[in-house]
């Protein structure tokens, strides 16, 4: 996000993960792809991310590594290969993809292409070939979740704060739509009406939700109800495996 520089994040994970000894699992420095970056830029924060990574963990205690969670980064599969198996000699278990294209301010909202998720099915597979647990990083929406399960892409585990972000800023989710704008009429979809109808449609109901006046002015009954909108979600598509 340009908030701080590569070298200066890693010291900063070091020293805190070496004070706080109580997380079940640790996230390893990376740095980051930009969809802006050229193949150049790519490969050498690739490269990066797995010397630092080999660097990170060897100055950490010797258990440090079974609670490890490294990055996959990549625009090739090559890479995303390398990067695996990289992860895979040192002894860390967990990986977690995280190069999908970006947009918005700094890059900061990720975007699920055709070749993220070629990708992300490379690592997958690859990840069940080595016994490896698989995390996504970034995963915002219910959309993006069914869209994954139809790729059949089942991760041991994502992340994100996409649902809170989006109520936010005024968005809502219901299961099986798209995201609505809600704290001003743009379209018959935002009406109280057209919101009445996307919950009929969804079948989906919520403490945060069932009074629609209040779910439009209120930001963090938006944000709540995403939540409950995620985790409704997940429980379908658990239903279908």
């Amino acid at each position: 996000m340009g908030k701080v520089g590569y070298e200066e994040l890693f010291d900063r994970l070091l020293r805190f993960y070496r004070e706080n000894n109580w997380a079940d699992w640790y996230v390893l420095p990376d740095h980051v792809p930009r969809s802006t970056d050229s193949d150049r830029e790519v490969e050498f924060k690739v490269r990066e991310t797995i010397d630092f990574a080999r660097l990170f963990v060897r100055m950490m205690p010797e258990d440090f590594v079974a609670k490890a969670v490294g990055v996959v980064h990549g625009r090739t599969e090559e890479q995303v290969r390398r990067c695996v198996e990289a992860y895979a000699e040192m002894g860390i278990r967990y990986v977690g993809f995280g190069s999908f294209g970006t947009s918005g301010p700094n890059g900061t909202i990720n975007l699920v292409s055709q070749r993220s998720l070629k990708l992300l099915r490379l690592v997958q597979t690859l990840a069940h070939e080595r016994s490896l647990r698989l995390h996504i990083f970034g995963i915002g929406n219910p959309s993006y979740l069914i869209r994954l399960a139809k790729a059949h892409i089942i991760p041991t585990s994502f992340d994100s704060a996409g649902w809170w972000k989006a109520g936010g800023f005024g968005n809502v989710f219901f299961p099986g739509g798209k995201q609505l704008h809600i704290t001003a009429v743009r379209s018959t979809e935002t009406t109280l009406s057209g919101l009445e109808y996307h919950k009929k449609r969804s079948g989906h109901e919520c403490t945060f939700c069932s009074d629609l006046k209040l779910l439009r002015r209120r930001r963090m009954m938006r944000i709540l109800h995403n939540l409950s909108v995620m985790l409704e979600t997940i429980d379908q598509l658990q239903g279908r495996r």
